[in-house]
Order: structure tokens, then C-alpha cells, then sequence
């Protein structure tokens, strides 16, 4: 257990094979002279499970996992968290880098993990999915797959736009998530349908279960926005008004 702990609760850089699980982390606050702080944060770091930890009031995101430069980091496992009240997302997934070849964020499995308001003081996502390839870099996804999380804000205000967030061009499966009381849309990029993949920013292939509703309060609108398939590469947009 961790508590107002300085900096992050748990980190590691370039270390591999690690699992951290059934740890309680509160109120983690970043450290003297640095803003990015989150509560579990891998850098660079292959062979990692993050299970069953419970995460509360982080000044930064709860879960963070970064490729850079040339690193290749797989082999990741997020699943079964409890993030509460975090400053930043509840989850990051990034890779990043100014290289070639560059950073690869491959074999990444979240799954199972609650997210309830996120963005204690300012408007995010309960989780981002960001790429970025600069100064004629490469950061690329391969097989990463976001399932059956939960992300919901049910504060009077409302600080959570999206229950996922799509920054640059990541290739991800997104697979049957509940979003609750986002005030944009469940996902950024695409209302989406029950899977969406990306290669390049263009929406390749959609491979659609049952038709499924995700409900989501609008901030502008009066009511609840439901976000359906209504075929490949179709969706709708529907408001249902407040009677």
C-alpha cells in the first residue's frame, strides 16, 4: 500500500518480467520538480501484468505504458484495476518516438478494468491511445486489444470527453466496453461499434458481434446519445430527448 506517496507509487525503466498485482495506491502526487507522475508506470519494460490493484486520487494517470526511441515493449497485461479520481487518464498506452526503425508497442491486452471519473481538474479521456512518430520517426501498435473495461463519470459536472481517445494513428482492437456519462462520445475518431481497427488512421475492417448500444449523457444536449452499428463502416448517431 501506498499512500501521498511523492512521485510515482510504482516505476521501472527498462526492466522486464515484472507483475504487479493486489496493491493499494493513494493519493500519488508527482515529485519535486516533475509533473508526469502516474501511479504504475512502465517505461520501455517487456513481460508485464498489472492486475487487481486499486489505484485513488493520482495527480497523474493511473496506469501508464510508454515505448520510445527504439524499444520494443510487448507482452503487457492490464486487467482487473480499480482507477478512481484520477488528474490525468485512468490508462496510457503511447508509443512515441524520433527514430528508424523506431518504438513498437505490440501483444497488449487491457481487459476488466474500471475507470470511474477520471480528470479531477481538467477534461480527459478515461483512457488514450497515443502514437506518435516525429522528426521522421516510426512509433507503431501491433496487436493491442482494450475489452470489456468499464469507464464511467457520474459526477454533477462531468469531466470525462471521451471513455476512450485515439492520438495520432494507432492500429487497436476495441472490443465491448461500457462508457457511461462521457460528455462527447464513447470513443473519439469514430462513434464506434463493438470492434474498430486503424492502420494509418483509416478504419480498415470493422467486425461486428450483435448490434450493441453505448449510452452516453451529452453536456450540449438534452438526454442520451445511443451509439450503434448499423453495418460495415456505418454508425448512427441517435438522441433519444428527455420527456
Amino acid at each position: 500500500s501506498c499512500t501521498g506517496t511523492p512521485g510515482f507509487g510504482i516505476q521501472d525503466s527498462l526492466g522486464n518480467h515484472w507483475t504487479v498485482a493486489n496493491n493499494v495506491i493513494l493519493d500519488a502526487s508527482p515529485a519535486s520538480g516533475s509533473a508526469v507522475s502516474p501511479a504504475i508506470a512502465f517505461e520501455s519494460a517487456s513481460d508485464v501484468a498489472v492486475t487487481g490493484n486499486s489505484i485513488q486520487g493520482s495527480k497523474d494517470a493511473g496506469i501508464s505504458i510508454v515505448a520510445q526511441g527504439a524499444e520494443i515493449v510487448e507482452n503487457v497485461t492490464i486487467a482487473g484495476n480499480t482507477i478512481r479520481s484520477t488528474n490525468n487518464y485512468g490508462i496510457f498506452l503511447q508509443s512515441f518516438s524520433n527514430l528508424t526503425p523506431g518504438s513498437l508497442l505490440a501483444n497488449v491486452t487491457v481487459t476488466g478494468n474500471t475507470v470511474v471519473n477520471p480528470g479531477v481538474s481538467t477534461v480527459v479521456p478515461g483512457m488514450e491511445i497515443s502514437q506518435d512518430g516525429f522528426g521522421g520517426g516510426t512509433a507503431a501498435y501491433e496487436n493491442v486489444v482494450i475489452a470489456g473495461n468499464t469507464f464511467l463519470d457520474d459526477r454533477v459536472t462531468p469531466t470525462m470527453n471521451y471513455g476512450v481517445e485515439y492520438l495520432g494513428n494507432p492500429i487497436a482492437t476495441v472490443a465491448n466496453n461500457t462508457v457511461t456519462g462521457a460528455t462527447v462520445a464513447p470513443y473519439s475518431s469514430f462513434n464506434a461499434g463493438v470492434i474498430q481497427s486503424y492502420t494509418n488512421g483509416t478504419q480498415t475492417a470493422d467486425i461486428f458481434q450483435a448490434p450493441t448500444f453505448y449510452a452516453s449523457t451529452n453536456s450540449t444536449t438534452t438526454g442520451v446519445h445511443l451509439f450503434t452499428n448499423l453495418g460495415a463502416g456505418y454508425f448512427s448517431n441517435i438522441v433519444q430527448s428527455g420527456d
